[in-house]
């Protein structure tokens, strides 16, 4: 456990960061409900924008390809955001921008 957190290590957790996990073409990976990222689905790290997603069965190509940028088709919610979920929703694409596909 301390090597994943990168307990005494310098410059963070070597080890989350020099791991990849392959999803293959993720076709078969759902986007919100599938672990293919972090250390649970995402509908359970960011369970108020899971709530309030429109597309909750969308697989991670076709998110990808609607768009994950700040104006992308694949944000779409149910109503517009408070200011506290579009922090949340920083913090998430952030998450995101590591992920190449």
């Amino acid at each position: 456990m301390s090597i994943r957190d990168g307990v005494g290590e310098v410059g963070g957790a070597w080890f989350s960061d020099n791991i990849v996990r392959k999803i293959g073409n993720g076709e078969n990976t759902l986007f919100w409900t599938g672990h293919w990222v972090g250390s649970s689905p995402l509908c359970v790290q960011f369970r108020r924008l899971f709530n309030l997603a429109v597309h909750k069965s969308i697989s991670v190509p076709k998110m990808f390809l609607l768009g994950c940028e700040d104006e992308g088709a694949g944000w779409q919610w149910r109503r517009r955001l408070w200011a506290w979920e579009e922090e949340l929703l920083g913090e998430f694409r952030i998450l995101l921008s590591d992920i190449s596909l």
